[in-house]
């Protein structure tokens, strides 16, 4: 199975350009005080992607990330793809629509989330446990809640189901409450979405994408993903967390069984990878089939417009926390689940996420969407560097510049007012000639060159902005 990286670096970039480092990989951006500086960028790659955050080791706009190129990780946005930075941030957003209920339902998208290291969240979340209304939602449906580390921690490696053990451990930790806001331990406690829409009695859930093209101004797309379907039947009584989370680490696993080993309870690797990976059309067909839905547009008319809420609330949940600057761009996979009663409900979003080539769809949609999406970034450059030569050249036309005898820039006419207009003609926005082409996967859901709701291609309306 090829990681993103590869499929980047060995079918994408042959179409779209060349390879100016071939050698170097990703420990140009580790955390080691010497690797990041062992290989220096050179200046005329426009195109930078990494693993690992380059901005935690190298100053951007300085060291990369300059003018002329674009880089794919967005400094300041660990309040969404961190679980505690969502927590708070949704926290937060929430509040700010107080009075204004109908244009934000938390209850709608994102499973109730108290962060145990606030102190009023944390004594919220208490007051329901160590009351009579846990008890009954207990009875009811076994699992309520989940603990999750706030930080690092992907793939369901920090997620554990409120089980008898897990509560003791929660009442004794924070004393019942009575040490809410002393313990600093980065707990978050999730209400558990106890009633998931199987797919033939199998749990599953949605890798969506969506890239933040630019964030001076906010332009933002969405993108088709898929379904994972676990491998093990649901069994809602069962607390682990292999039986009541579809976990793409233990679907691998048993992947890597069969390729191994030929077969996995009878079926082969590539039987087991095609059932794990559903389209989105395969779904509306299932749920079509079974009577769940009559709308043979159902996708469309429903469930995309939910994935694509649900962006455009994260981006307005993260603005102001990251840095605005024109050469940045990033792609994230955001997680979903669907309830039986077909609600959609946001799990996190992951920046730089996992992905692999498990099926030949799965490899075609990402080999498609990765081509298209630097059709979309590369845009944005060339059109930003358009501006910036046309600029430049008419400043010389027109002798508002003088050079000293070394060629060096020693005066410019009125050059705070310059620098004012270089500022506004150095932001992202398309000139005509390096729009994205008519068949582009992407959608724009996001686009902060517009005013009122065209900002976000009216899935908000004027009275929620």
């Amino acid at each position: 199975m090829a990681s993103w990286l590869n499929i980047i670096r060995f079918d994408v970039l042959r179409v779209i350009g060349n390879d100016v480092m071939p050698m170097t990989s990703s420990f140009v951006s580790e955390i080691s005080p010497t690797s990041h500086e062992a290989v220096d960028i050179r200046p005329e790659v426009n195109l930078i992607v990494t693993w690992h955050f380059m901005h935690s080791r190298r100053q951007v706009q300085t060291q990369f990330g300059c003018l002329t190129q674009m880089a794919d990780h967005i400094p300041g946005l660990e309040n969404i793809n961190t679980k505690n930075g969502l927590a708070e941030s949704l926290y937060k957003y929430e509040a700010s629509y107080k009075t204004r209920s109908q244009c934000f339902d938390s209850r709608k998208f994102f499973p109730k989330t108290y962060s145990l290291t606030k102190v009023d969240q944390c004594n919220e979340f208490f007051e329901i446990f160590n009351g009579e209304e846990y008890q009954r939602l207990k009875a009811q449906q076994s699992i309520v809640y989940f603990r999750k580390i706030g930080a690092i921690a992907h793939a369901a490696s920090g997620v554990f189901p409120v089980d008898e053990n897990q509560e003791q451990y929660i009442s004794e930790r924070y004393k019942n409450g009575s040490l809410c806001g002393k313990i600093r331990d980065n707990n978050l406690i999730q209400y558990y979405v106890h009633n998931p829409l199987l797919l033939n009695g199998k749990k599953f859930d949605f890798r969506i994408f969506m890239l933040i093209a630019s964030v001076n101004p906010l332009i933002v797309y969405y993108h088709d993903g898929f379904l994972r379907v676990s491998f093990s039947d649901y069994n809602p009584n069962n607390s682990s967390r292999a039986s009541i989370m579809p976990n793409s680490d233990e679907n691998y696993e048993i992947i890597d069984i069969a390729s191994l080993e030929g077969t996995y309870e009878g079926k082969t690797a590539d039987q087991i990878s095609e059932g794990y990976i559903w389209s989105l059309e395969k779904l509306q067909t299932y749920l079509l089939m079974k009577g769940y839905i009559t709308d043979q547009n159902w996708l469309d008319n429903h469930l995309r417009p939910q994935f694509k809420k649900a962006m455009i609330y994260l981006m307005r949940m993260a603005d102001n926390d990251y840095h605005k600057i024109s050469s940045v761009y990033e792609l994230h996979g955001l997680d979903f689940i669907l309830d039986e009663n077909l609600n959609l409900w946001f799990i996190e979003t992951n920046s730089g996420p996992a992905i692999e080539n498990v099926t030949s769809f799965s490899t075609e949609l990402f080999r498609t969407m990765f081509l298209d999406q630097y059709e979309i970034v590369i845009g944005l450059l060339r059109s930003r560097m358009k501006r910036v030569h046309e600029y430049v050249n008419n400043i010389i036309l027109r002798g508002e510049a003088s050079w000293d005898e070394e060629g060096k820039v020693v005066v410019i006419k009125d050059l705070q007012e310059k620098l004012k207009e270089f500022e506004e003609l150095t932001k992202n926005y398309f000139e005509p000639e390096f729009e994205p082409r008519k068949g582009n996967s992407f959608e724009k859901i996001i686009d902060e060159n517009e005013t009122g709701a065209k900002r976000y291609t009216g899935l908000i309306s004027e009275e929620c902005l």
